[in-house]
């Protein structure tokens, strides 16, 4: 992701830049995955509009962080907004 990483004393990135995508949970369950594919682990399952920042994108999953837990995962792109 391009834009300005800083860190905080924890050690998370903090993004300042306005390129940040943000997504949501559209559907009334969402699966974050470990890898991209439905045959791998669930990592974490959202809610519907809970948010997700975009840190990578593919043809049909999209690489997020949630923003509540700070989980990263994959997550199916058809499943967000």
């Amino acid at each position: 992701m391009s834009g300005l990483k800083k860190k905080t004393q924890n050690n998370d990135p903090v993004y300042s830049n306005k390129n940040v995508i943000v997504f949501f949970a559209d559907r009334d369950l969402v699966n974050i995955y470990k890898n991209p594919g439905f045959n791998f682990p669930v990592i974490e399952k959202l809610k519907k509009g809970e948010k997700l920042i975009q840190l990578e994108q593919g043809e049909e999953w999209l690489k997020v962080k949630v923003v509540n837990t700070g989980t990263e995962g994959f997550v199916y792109k058809q499943y967000v907004r």
